[in-house]
């Protein structure tokens, strides 16, 4: 690309390829006379920020050189060099010896700070340390990264949830700037698009199941995981298995160059994602079937309220919508009448939350006049693509007409309408024609005043449809009426047997067993819903969900327990839980539990007018052993720590956190400093003679002295560096305003045995 004439470029030939940015207290002269002799750089000095808008276009760089000041022309070059380059090691070059701004420029990505003196050796030396700590990088996208990436897939069920944090976590790991999922299962097609608001978050927005079907026909189903559909767009094949259950598109804003880990993070993702996706769509059919049952039961409960045409019309229609998710719902029986002869139409508008008794729909209004002719369901995913528009209403993009038959007649029909075309699939329509059953039920009822028995006929065959879901009716002293076949499977009792036996021993061994007792006994008015554990005939603990509902039909009264089954999801739950508060390799806490317990020990501290020590080390000359001695012996010497430290405090008690490489952090609640240290004298003493002095301890204390977190944790820091800085081995306290240094002279205490690998 030709350079503007208002760039100011200059270039000096070497090799590899080295952009400096310069600023107004260092020259692209100055960096060009540093490095001229230099036979293996080739330089391009970028004067400001136009010039390094077009150089990073036109060319392929290996390094930056960036000249540090603190204003926001700097940090701009900075954020465009990694929105454009994530990978490109940065040398940061400081006009003084700036410690403020050197750790300020750390924390926002450059790989590595030079201090002045500024010499051609040391800008060389420095470039090849930045090229080194980036090829370590490239080698190994961080594993925990992926493993805490992989947990925030599987903590979602909720498909819309699911689809947002997906979006975030593939935004994070790779610099894609937008992206589409398009997902298939067995309850439809399903799909979200995304791109990044200003502050960088994803935007999500849900795709019509007619626009996914129709891409996902058009997208060839390759056999690589991962696959390039242009240099811009990347495809990520989402497979559970063999089966394909959808596609990944991620768009890039230029060129796509991956790094060989970032591929394989991609690829790990993506099947955890698919994994993830296909149980949000399990789970989105499990709730939509527990849906179903409850809203078949309110609706055969509303009916039995009342004989009642319009009442009874009126509350089914108000339930009908809130279930549908859809701005009005219609019910339009030409067949029955009003008091003064009228046809009965009741329509329920959620924009202003009324229902109305109304004429104004006649016979051959739209989806109306076909439905009744044809007696058939009809679903219009967007009225738009009809050839005619007359008696549809303008606001409406989709809609469902279902007759209601009875006795061999329709006897009128029920409408949904949505202003989002697109709202309603299969499923909606087979719900739509149950409730259109339970409507002609409703009608039936104001002509006919059906028996006990035939309530309790249709009710059980409702009952036996929830077969993943135990519902369960009794009288109002409790015992049983109806006993689901998915009760039959939950508790692993028979119908016949369980019907007239009282409810409560199903209980007898739960939390909730006090509550129901209450309940049936007229002491208490309301149950809720609660995850309770119970026990299967044979004696198998399972957990279930469960919500009681008191039924006040004017022919029977008692009550409704549903339970669903959770003891998978509970385990799920709390097997994430354990992998995301702990440290793999040493089993003590991490970084991010410390972060959220500190604040709740500072609470407890301050209710209580207590105090507790926070004590902060680091491992000494760990980094020569880990270099010397190989990673897998400082695995093993980490994972050794862990275990010392858990010997020496006490458990249930005290808190033991890994804070980040070899650094450790202790809660030690209702603690003084001086006892503390004696915690602190153990551990450096085990260190210091289970490795010979090879690597030892520098152990801070702090006490809790009313501060924040942030503060408390900073002194303690500080407190750890000091007992460095006094040549490491030892213990620093800090307590009343005192500093004091135990080093020396440890007592002979019981450690855990010394690894093997250290022999």
């Amino acid at each position: 690309m030709p350079a503007p004439a208002t760039i100011q470029m200059s270039r000096v030939e070497f090799k590899k390829q080295v952009l400096f940015v310069a600023s107004p207290t260092l020259s692209g002269q100055e960096i060009e006379a540093l490095l001229q002799r230099s036979r293996t750089l080739q330089l391009t000095v970028a004067a400001d920020g136009t010039s390094l808008i077009a150089f990073m276009a036109e060319y392929e760089f290996d390094v930056v050189l960036l000249a540090l000041e603190d204003d926001p022309v700097t940090w701009g070059h900075l954020a465009y060099i990694h929105q454009v380059s994530p990978q490109l090691p940065i040398v940061g070059c400081l006009p003084n010896d700036d410690t403020a701004l050197a750790a300020k420029a750390r924390a926002e990505g450059v790989t590595f700070v030079l201090t002045p003196p500024l010499t051609g050796d040391r800008l060389r030396r420095a470039i090849g340390r930045a090229e080194r700590a980036t090829e370590t990088a490239e080698k190994s996208v961080s594993p925990q990264s992926l493993h805490e990436m992989a947990i925030k897939l599987h903590a979602d069920l909720d498909l819309d949830a699911l689809a947002h944090t997906a979006f975030h976590i593939l935004f994070r790991f790779t610099p894609c700037t937008a992206g589409r999922l398009l997902l298939t299962g067995e309850g439809g097609y399903f799909g979200y698009e995304s791109g990044l608001s200003p502050e960088g978050e994803p935007v999500v927005r849900k795709l019509s199941p007619e626009a996914v079907a129709l891409e996902l026909a058009e997208l060839p189903e390759a056999l690589e995981t991962l696959t390039y559909a242009d240099n811009y767009q990347l495809r990520l094949q989402l497979r559970r298995g063999a089966q394909r259950c959808g596609v990944a598109l991620l768009s890039y804003p230029r060129r796509i160059k991956l790094m060989d880990a970032e591929v394989e993070g991609l690829s790990l993702l993506s099947r955890h994602l698919a994994y993830a996706l296909h149980n949000a769509l399990e789970y989105r059919l499990v709730q939509r079937k527990r849906e179903q049952v409850f809203l078949i039961n309110e609706v055969t409960r509303q009916m039995a309220r009342s004989l009642d045409l319009e009442a009874v019309i009126a509350d089914i229609v108000e339930h009908l919508q809130r279930y549908m998710e859809c701005e009005v719902v219609a019910i339009y029986t030409p067949h029955m009448t009003g008091p003064r002869g009228e046809n009965i139409h009741i329509a329920s508008n959620l924009a202003d939350r009324t229902s109305v008794i109304a004429t104004t729909l006649q016979r051959d209004s739209g989806l109306i006049r076909e439905t009744m002719d044809g007696g058939e369901t009809i679903l219009c995913r967007d009225l738009r693509t009809l050839p005619e528009w007359r008696g549809h209403s303008t606001l409406s993009r989709s809609k469902i007409a279902t007759p209601i038959w009875l006795d061999g007649r329709i006897e009128g029909v029920l409408e949904f309408e949505s202003v989002r075309p697109g709202a309603f699939d299969d499923d909606d329509c087979a719900i739509a024609e149950d409730l259109a059953l339970q409507v002609s039920v409703a009608i039936r009822n104001t002509r006919l005043y059906r028996s006990a028995q035939a309530e309790h006929e249709y009710l059980q065959t409702v009952l036996d449809v929830a077969i993943d879901t135990a519902i369960i009716s009794t009288d109002p002293a409790g015992n049983i009426v109806t006993f689901s076949r998915g009760a039959e499977k939950m508790f692993g009792r028979d119908a016949k047997e369980a019907v007239g036996a009282p409810i409560a021993p199903l209980f007898e061994d739960s939390a909730a067993a006090v509550s129901i007792g209450k309940l049936l006994e007229g002491r208490q008015v309301h149950f809720g819903e609660a995850d309770v554990a119970l026990k299967r005939r044979n004696g198998d603990l399972f957990y279930a969900s469960l919500s009681v509902h008191p039924l006040r039909a004017k022919r029977s009264e008692g009550f409704l327990f549903v339970l669903t089954d959770v003891t998978e999801r509970r385990a799920q739950q709390e097997k994430l839980l354990k992998l995301s508060i702990t440290d793999e390799l040493t089993g003590l806490y991490n970084k991010r539990y410390y972060q959220d317990i500190l604040p709740r020990e500072i609470a407890r501290a301050q209710r209580r007018d207590a105090t507790f020590a926070l004590c902060y080390f680091d491992l000494d000359g760990f980094k020569r052993f880990n270099d010397t001695r190989g990673h897998v012996a400082g695995d093993e010497l980490l994972r050794w720590i862990g275990e010392l430290t858990q010997s020496v405090i006490r458990r249930q008690v005290d808190l033991p956190f890994r804070y980040g490489g070899d650094e450790f952090v202790l809660i030690l609640p209702e603690t003084p400093a001086e006892a503390a240290r004696r915690v602190g004298e153990r551990i450096c003493q085990g260190v210091f003679e289970r490795f010979n002095g090879e690597v030892t301890v520098s152990f801070g204390i702090v006490e809790y002295a009313g501060e924040s977190a942030e503060e408390l944790t900073v002194r303690a820091d500080k407190m750890m560096y000091a007992a460095k800085r006094a040549g490491g081995n030892r213990v620093t306290t800090y307590a009343s305003g005192e500093w004091r240094f135990q080093s020396g002279g440890w007592q002979a205490v019981a450690m855990p045995e010394k690894p093997t690998s250290y022999e």
